[in-house]
């Protein structure tokens, strides 16, 4: 389909904007900066992620709506209906476009966070207020977070003692949007479960902040494929939590050596 001038013009203005949305500086501004600065330069890619994937998914409904037009009235469709529907795909590749560039980045500054994990001191944790930090149940958690063979510090994640509003009673929970890792009162029924809790929330942040798509993807499929009955993302959680040293006391499923084998080399 030809792009007519007007098309072209709502398109290129469209473009600008996107351009414009993309404020995130280039990783290689990032190089220097700190793993507390490059876990806030995560954050922010990731709702930009996020923000594009949601208008990607509107204009997207606006085409079909659009292209639905054309089938319905074919050539007696309007000449306007065209115009928007070219502008429409402009929107719609250009968003795209932009939403890989940021994919792009967020795995770049998750490369650069993972080859610094091991540097990186106990006081990166996110900031807890003053009565979590007088908590002793903190103590019992930051305990268990230092057996763990992984820098999970540098994913910058808030511990939150008590269920997750939006969840009710569980053991525990993690929350993608805010980085926050709830743990519930029964979690403390006894150590084994509080140091598995604390691996497989602490395994979700890893997942969703640390993990490459294609990494993610890999790993799903190895669970998936041991374990079709169950979301493949608790699955996963249970096994990075067993390569990391949790007890016994899972509640998914107990992760075989055959899946954690080939796990191992993805999770660094």
């Amino acid at each position: 389909m030809r792009l007519t001038r007007f098309a072209a013009a709502v398109a290129a203005a469209a473009l600008a904007v996107i351009i414009a949305m993309g404020t995130t500086p280039a990783l290689a501004a990032t190089q220097a900066d700190g793993p507390a600065v490059l876990v806030q330069t995560l954050d922010g890619l990731w709702a930009e992620d996020q923000s594009l994937g949601t208008q990607v998914a509107t204009a997207t409904a606006t085409l079909d709506r659009l292209d639905g037009t054309v089938a319905a009235q074919g050539r007696s469709a309007p000449r306007s209906v065209f115009a928007q529907i070219a502008a429409q795909e402009a929107i719609v590749h250009s968003l795209q476009a932009r939403q890989a560039s940021v994919t792009s980045q967020i795995d770049q500054v998750k490369s650069v966070l993972a080859e610094r994990g091991t540097q990186v001191g106990p006081s990166l944790t996110a900031p807890q207020t003053a009565t979590e930090q007088s908590d002793p149940r903190m103590a019992q958690v930051d305990a268990i977070i230092a057996t763990i063979p992984y820098p999970v510090r540098t994913l910058g994640v808030r511990i939150v003692f008590g269920d997750h509003p939006a969840i009710g009673p569980a053991w525990g929970a993690y929350d993608r949007n805010t980085n926050s890792l709830y743990i519930g009162e029964t979690a403390f029924a006894s150590e084994t479960r509080l140091r598995y809790t604390v691996a497989h929330e602490l395994a979700h942040a890893y997942e969703e902040r640390m993990m490459s798509d294609g990494s993610r993807q890999q790993a799903f499929a190895i669970v998936s494929s041991a374990n079709s009955a169950t979301a493949a993302d608790e699955l996963f959680a249970d096994c990075l939590a067993t390569i990391w040293g949790a007890g016994a006391d899972s509640f998914y499923w107990s992760c075989p050596v055959q899946v954690t084998q080939p796990l191992a080399p993805l999770v660094r």
